[in-house]
């Protein structure tokens, strides 16, 4: 019904606004003024396809820098204007509330796009390393959410929920980077912790104001037959009379002031409480009740609330947290800068990092300067990507966005291409500092291999398979001398706790599987069922299943982090199958289908012109201790 409900209220959307008032105290005369704003057709195809789609930025190129720079100037008169608009002590869209149902929104579709714009230029800010114009931002898109609560209408909340869960996405980014200064830190807290409050989403006003719209409209039995024929042309209503539509908006009056307090409720589970119980009572009405055909569903209403109320106060908390004296590296994401050092390496041309990849397992070249030139150019962005990284409190290999379960192909190849670079360069270049290199990949290690997924035990075990390769190398320069090698055995020890940690990646894989396509309310018993089929499948027909699920099968060859430096290590979906079938996982797991499993059979693989090996996470946790302890003893000889 809430579809059907917004569907009614979206069609009007499209529709042209009236002339926008002359008052500049108001709100909305700035996001009319920035949404007037004209740009060129490249202009707006470079916006929708690359700007506002962060993972398409290449911040390496030259020529797109520029580009995106010119396009950033040209939407500072936007973004000034939404400034202006943010600062207002109040916004009137003066929306004509006396046409009821029938009333023009055109705003929602304008707000949305100058949200999306300001998370844009927070990107750009975060990626020029400027956590306070990110912060600016950030906060200017939690008051275009705050400014559509005035609408007093259910799809203006909606959109609002919806700009504000951009905000936390922006806000999130900020944390990744552990940049944030406390007093930044601070006014945040301050902004998503007001933000959390039932209040702020505005859904119990708009429940009052979606009342008074009904009754703008349903003013006798001719305007309700419109309203129906609009809202559910396919149920057949009796309309008596006039009598019987003032009726029918008494009961819908109490309806709706009671699903107001709900959302109003501070406690979720008493809300949840109410709400069911006008579920109930609303089910229990006669068909071609006015109430049971126009009523909007809020059930998913109130399940994006209590979501976004969650997300409001865990982002609230962690700027609190580094506000109160807690380092914001302790929030950082490690992966953010992993992958960035790998996009600027796998922007190297193929045949330079094929000749990277031979002085790497060589360990000679004719002219190691001339092969390394193309790291050295790349050095600045790569080294303090790196080091940030490094210090990061957490590495997200599989990422998080929309807590999607994936293999995570693309972030393993990225972080291990720059795991490489950052090695060779520091055994090649006398100036590097190579004890730093070793003991940062050796960190990389570590954040990998407890980040309880299986993409990161994969990049666990491919590091330590890379740093044994070029063990002996290291071991071999002068610069390994003996507070070198005490320093490199006192990092690579505590990787023999717990070895590879293949049990608990797997547990927290299973996990996110179960949450993220399981429906809401499922029954406790289903989410048993599928957590113990995930359990027997083990590591590899998890990993077989979260290949199938991944973005990166589907991805264009060319949007795939390519060369041999930049090496995913030997995916091989067709092996990977094979130890799936083995147990039972094609047409049995609760995963996926035979059907899904079967389009990946003739994929090529990935990342790496050489040929591949199959990935079998249980070998390689098998192994893991004795690999570590071999480069322990290695490490250890005089």
């Amino acid at each position: 019904m809430l579809i059907t409900w917004c569907t009614i209220v979206a069609s009007m959307v499209s529709q042209a606004p009236a002339t926008p008032p002359a008052d500049e105290s108001n709100a909305a005369t700035w996001y009319r003024r920035a949404s007037e704003m004209r740009f060129s057709d490249e202009d707006r195809v470079f916006l929708g396809t690359e700007l506002f789609v962060h993972n398409e930025w290449r911040l390496w190129d030259p020529a797109w820098v520029a580009r995106a720079e010119r396009m950033m100037e040209a939407l500072r008169p936007t973004i000034d204007a939404l400034a202006r608009g943010a600062a207002a002590d109040r916004c009137d869209f003066e929306l004509d509330r006396s046409a009821g149902i029938g009333m023009l929104m055109p705003h929602l579709v304008h707000h949305r796009h100058s949200a999306r714009v300001l998370g844009a230029a927070a990107q750009w800010a975060m990626s020029r390393g400027d956590v306070s114009e990110a912060a600016r931002l950030v906060t200017m898109q939690t008051e275009l959410a705050r400014d559509l609560v005035g609408d007093r209408v259910m799809i203006s909340s909606l959109v609002s929920t919806a700009i504000t869960h951009l905000a936390t996405t922006h806000a999130r980014d900020l944390l990744d980077l552990g940049l944030v200064d406390p007093t930044t830190a601070a006014n945040l807290a301050g902004t998503f912790e007001a933000m959390a409050d039932p209040s702020a989403l505005g859904c119990a006003e708009a429940m009052r104001g979606e009342m008074e719209l009904m009754r703008a409209s349903l003013k006798d039995a001719e305007s309700a037959k419109e309203a129906l024929a609009t809202a559910d042309p396919q149920t057949p209503v009796e309309i008596a009379d006039d009598e019987a539509v003032k009726r029918e908006l008494v009961v819908m009056d109490d309806f709706y002031l009671r699903a107001a307090a709900a959302f109003e409720e501070p406690d979720p589970a008493k809300g949840r409480a109410i709400l069911d119980g006008l579920t109930k009572e609303l089910e229990s009405l006669p068909d071609g009740s006015l109430a049971r055909t126009l009523m909007p569903s809020w059930d998913n209403t109130w399940e994006s609330m209590q979501v976004i109320r969650q997300e409001l106060t865990a982002v609230a908390a962690q700027f609190r947290a580094i506000a109160d004296g807690k380092a914001s590296s302790e929030f950082a994401d490690a992966m953010v800068w992993y992958a960035q050092a790998g996009r600027a390496i796998s922007a190297i041309p193929d045949d330079e990092q094929i000749a990277l990849e031979l002085l790497r397992s060589v360990g000679h070249a004719d002219d190691a300067k001339l092969v390394l030139r193309p790291l050295e150019q790349q050095a600045r962005v790569v080294d303090q990507a790196m080091q940030r990284g490094w210090a990061a409190g957490r590495c997200e290999v599989a990422g998080r966005e929309f807590a999607r379960p994936t293999l995570a192909i693309d972030h393993v190849a990225l972080a291990r291409g720059a795991a490489r670079a950052v090695l060779l360069r520091a055994q090649q270049s006398k100036d590097a500092d190579l004890v730093r290199a070793v003991q940062g990949c050796v960190r990389m290690i570590v954040q990998a291999r407890d980040s309880k997924c299986l993409a990161g035990s994969l990049l666990a075990s491919l590091l330590l398979d890379d740093l044994t390769e070029s063990m002996p190398a290291i071991l071999a320069d002068p610069r390994m001398d003996h507070a070198a090698r005490a320093a490199l055995d006192e990092s690579l020890v505590p990787l023999l706790d717990g070895g590879m940690r293949l049990p608990m990646a797997l547990r927290g894989e299973v996990d996110m599987i179960v949450r993220r396509w399981s429906p809401p309310k499922q029954a406790p018993e289903l989410a048993a069922a599928r957590t113990a089929a995930g359990e027997r499948l083990g590591a590899n027909g998890v990993a077989f299943v979260l290949a199938v699920m991944s973005p990166t099968v589907a991805r264009d060859a060319e949007h795939l982090p390519t060369g041999e430096l930049v090496d995913d290590g030997g995916v091989s979906i067709e092996a990977l199958e094979r130890l799936a079938e083995e147990r039972d996982a094609v047409g049995a797991t609760p995963f996926v289908s035979g059907t899904d499993a079967a389009t990946v059979q003739a994929m090529a693989p990935l990342g790496s012109i050489t040929q591949k090996v199959p990935i079998d996470l249980e070998a390689m946790s098998a192994s893991w201790t004795d690999r570590v302890q071999a480069l322990i003893t290695s490490a250890r000889a005089k």
